[in-house]
């Protein structure tokens, strides 16, 4: 993401800096955009806060805002820091508080209940899966220890007929792999790409990889959070991929419409929502291939109306800015919200992006619904 908003001023702000330093671009953090985190204790839980801010005079004003929020003395200084997001080593364990490098999504579930919780340890975890039984009042809780990768590299491995290791491999160099294929196929018009996005073999190790690295799953699980907290029923995950953001909203109960290209990605993700058993729960569409009794799954989504719709990392894929911008438009006809990001800057592994453009980043920023979601209590 090369641009991104401050969450105090509301300034369009040049964030490529940061994003080169959360990416292992470089080493160094800039002093500012930077992203800001207090945790406040409430009794035997705490709350957390964050926001993007652009400047030294944001960042004292967000400290200002959490003292009148939660009717603070103060903010002390070592409770306000730079939140990291280059290495696992940043990751915070939602039960001990600790910051830990080896962190495991322990995953709880109880019927329809399904939470997510970052452990740092196998007692975290027990902690955790004693805590969500009596939040629920539940005698009892499935646990599954395993982080999302390693179902992820099981899926793809009965997918495929692979080895688990070619797997994890493959995923481990997904970004490498498509790189490499796009340059090979070299797509000029707009045909050859979407034929390429229609017949390209690694992109779901690229977006595996990218899904389950442990702060975009974070990212994820808030984006989710969001959605369902704005009181969204029914939504549009548009450039839906493998399937990740999709799967998370639908367990959460949301009605789901997953939408891409009709392509070998897609067909995994079909493949992928049936292991999850969210068949009933997400209704796949191809957007350019027959759907129902429409000659394209577009046409079938442009007869829909949704309450939202989610498209991230998915805009500068497009073949050109005019079409970025119908798509946005065509957006806003079929639903109350639009939440998504852009990043169009090709970068040094994102050959197949359109290109860098400040003014279509901003008129795109401005044009997208703020994801707003309550704070996270460890309670």
């Amino acid at each position: 993401m090369r641009y991104a908003r401050c969450d105090v001023c509301n300034t369009i702000i040049d964030a490529v800096a940061l994003a080169d330093w959360e990416y292992g671009i470089s080493e160094e953090p800039p002093e500012y955009p930077c992203r800001r985190k207090i945790d406040i204790n409430v009794g035997d839980s705490t709350i957390h806060e964050s926001a993007m801010c652009c400047s030294p005079e944001c960042v004292a004003k967000f400290q200002d805002s959490i003292i009148k929020k939660y009717n603070l003395d103060n903010v002390p200084r070592y409770d306000t820091e730079i939140v990291p997001q280059k290495t696992a080593e940043s990751v915070v364990c939602e039960i001990c508080r600790n910051t830990t490098s080896a962190a495991t999504l322990t995953i709880l579930k109880a019927g329809d209940i399904r939470e997510e919780v970052l452990c740092c340890s196998v007692e975290c975890q027990k902690k955790a899966r004693a805590r969500f039984v009596e939040k629920h009042g539940l005698q009892e809780a499935k646990e599954v220890t395993a982080d999302r990768r390693t179902v992820l590299t099981q899926i793809i491995a009965n997918y495929t007929d692979l080895p688990v290791d070619t797997v994890k491999k493959n995923l481990e160099n997904g970004v490498h792999l498509i790189k490499q294929e796009w340059l090979d196929a070299n797509p000029q018009t707009s045909e050859e790409k979407i034929h390429f996005y229609k017949t390209c073999k690694n992109y779901m190790y690229d977006l595996g990889f990218w899904h389950t690295c442990t702060q975009h799953e974070l990212e994820d699980n808030f984006v989710t959070r969001a959605v369902v907290e704005s009181g969204n029923r029914k939504v549009l995950e548009y450039g839906c991929g493998i399937g990740d953001n999709a799967i998370l909203l639908a367990s959460q109960g949301i009605e789901v419409v997953a939408a891409d290209l009709g392509s070998y990605t897609l067909d995994f993700c079909k493949f992928r929502i049936k292991v999850h058993g969210l068949e009933d729960k997400i209704t796949v569409v191809p957007i350019d291939e027959p759907f129902s009794d429409f000659k394209t799954g577009k046409e079938w989504l442009a007869q829909q109306k949704f309450d939202a719709i989610t498209c991230f990392d998915v805009l500068e894929h497009l073949g050109s800015h005019e079409e970025i911008r119908e798509t946005i438009m065509w957006f806003k006809s079929i639903a109350k919200r639009v939440y998504g990001n852009v990043s169009l800057d090709k970068g040094a592994y994102h050959p197949m992006h359109i290109g860098a453009n400040k003014a279509l980043e901003e008129w795109i920023a401005n044009q997208l619904d703020p994801l707003v979601a309550d704070p996270v209590s460890n309670q």
